[in-house]
C-alpha cells in the first residue's frame, strides 16, 4: 500500500508540482506584463489588479496557452539623431531631438500595441509628424537670421510648440511625457 502511495506522489504529484513551479513567473517592480487569453488580457506587475505573479503557460497548449507582453516601467527615450524636415517655404532642417517618457496606464497602451517595440515604433511616427507639422507651420526665412544662428529664441519657440503638440497627442496612449532636450536645429 505505501509503494503505491510513493509511486503515486512519484509519477503523478510531484511531476505537476515541478511543472507548476517552473511556470510560475514574478513580474520584477521595473516591468508590467500583458497577459492574453483566449477570452481577454489581464495586466501583472507591482500595484496591478491581479498581482506580480502568473502562470506562464505555453502559447502551443490549447485552453490553457497564453501569450506574454513585457512593457518596461522605468523611463525609456525616443532618439532623433539628424532628421530631416522643412519648413513652411521648403528649407531642409536637420533636427536632433531626444523624447523621454515613462509608461503610465498598461490598460491604454494595450489598445495601441502588444509590446514596447510597438510602442516605441508609434511614438516615433507620432513625433516625426509632430515635428512635420510643427516646422511646417514656420519659416525659418522669416526669422531673424541673427536670432536663427543664436538660436535661443527660436529653439526655445520650437521646443514649446512641440511640448504642447507632443502633450496634446498622447493623452489617449498611456505615456507620460518626463522630458523633450530639442539638442539642435541646422541648415542643410
Amino acid at each position: 500500500m505505501i509503494n503505491i502511495i510513493i509511486l503515486f506522489v512519484l509519477f503523478f504529484v510531484l511531476p505537476y508540482v515541478l511543472i507548476l513551479y517552473n511556470l510560475r513567473r514574478v513580474v520584477p517592480a521595473n516591468e508590467a506584463h500583458l497577459i492574453q487569453y483566449r477570452y481577454g488580457f489581464k495586466y501583472y506587475g507591482k500595484g496591478l489588479i491581479h498581482g506580480d505573479t502568473y502562470l506562464e503557460w505555453p502559447g502551443w497548449i490549447p485552453f490553457l496557452g497564453i501569450e506574454v507582453a513585457k512593457f518596461n516601467l522605468d523611463v525609456f527615450t525616443i532618439v532623433f539623431k539628424k532628421y530631416t524636415t522643412y519648413d513652411s517655404l521648403k528649407v531642409n532642417l536637420i533636427i536632433d531631438l531626444n523624447v523621454y517618457f515613462v509608461v503610465k496606464d498598461i490598460e491604454l497602451i494595450s489598445n495601441i500595441s502588444f509590446d514596447m517595440n510597438e510602442l516605441e515604433k508609434y511614438l516615433q511616427r507620432m513625433i516625426e509628424l509632430i515635428l512635420q507639422k510643427v516646422f511646417s507651420s514656420k519659416s525659418i526665412l522669416k526669422v531673424d537670421i541673427t536670432d536663427f544662428f543664436e538660436k535661443s529664441n527660436f529653439k526655445l519657440d520650437i521646443k514649446e510648440k512641440l511640448y504642447k503638440e507632443i502633450l496634446s497627442s498622447i493623452k489617449n496612449v498611456g505615456v507620460e511625457l518626463k522630458k523633450l532636450e530639442l539638442i539642435d536645429i541646422n541648415l542643410s
